[in-house]
């Protein structure tokens, strides 16, 4: 992406945490001792253009060590602030274009939030 004639300094604000979703699931016959778990991850973001917001939802589904039985699920959804959000927006095709930096870094606290909410919910 040329950046050129974008700002030089990119900045934003945590505006929440939320937890969308948990789930415990306690399997009807009892599980031997794990020790090794399995997770899918899944990282989404949507934009709010209105509120000029960007949400990182983050989804982890926690499987036991051969992937057959689900043990948990959680979903976390970080709210960021861009205060300079109309720089980076694409009005005639009514997109925001980030630089991939920034993306990474968005999906980067999104999923480290959800390690912290998954240590305090599964406990």
């Amino acid at each position: 992406m040329n950046t050129s004639n974008k700002p030089s300094s990119f900045s934003f604000q945590i505006k929440g945490i939320e937890l969308v979703e948990f789930n415990m699931i306690i399997p009807e016959i009892p599980l031997q001792e794990i020790k090794t778990y399995n997770f899918n991850i899944q990282v989404e973001q949507k934009i709010s253009f209105e509120h000029k917001l960007i949400l990182v939802l983050t989804s982890v589904e926690v499987l036991n060590d051969t992937k057959e039985t689900k043990l948990g699920l959680i979903k976390v959804s970080v709210i960021f602030e861009i205060p300079n959000f109309d720089d980076y927006l694409d009005k005639k095709n009514q997109k925001l274009i980030l630089p991939d930096d920034i993306i990474l870094t968005f999906n980067s606290i999104g999923f480290s939030t959800t390690r912290g909410v998954m240590f305090s919910q599964f406990k």
